[in-house]
């Protein structure tokens, strides 16, 4: 089983050839933090989400765009309503 971090869902990370069940669950900010720790892939594909994402999760959260093939024991956690423009300024 892995667990992976993603800023993103695509039906593209299921097999397509067979019948797929997709659970959707919402999890609280502690909930993420406990399914992480015990290690995680990051497929977030931007620096500045991943930036933001080590920060609220308090570990580091590296940019790793990869494409994500999912098997039946894959856990993908959904970081949603995170929109960063593609260059943004530094908060001051």
């Amino acid at each position: 089983m892995r667990t992976i971090l993603s800023n993103a869902f695509s039906l593209q990370m299921l097999d397509l050839q067979r019948t797929s069940n997709v659970e959707v669950k919402p999890l609280t900010l502690d909930d993420v933090k406990s399914l992480l720790k015990e290690g995680f892939v990051s497929a977030v594909g931007h620096q500045d989400t991943a930036n933001v994402l080590s920060d609220m999760l308090g570990l580091g959260v590296p940019c790793n765009r990869i494409n994500v093939h999912l098997t039946p024991d894959d856990v993908l956690v959904v970081a949603r309503a995170l929109r960063l423009r593609d260059n943004p300024a530094p908060i001051r």
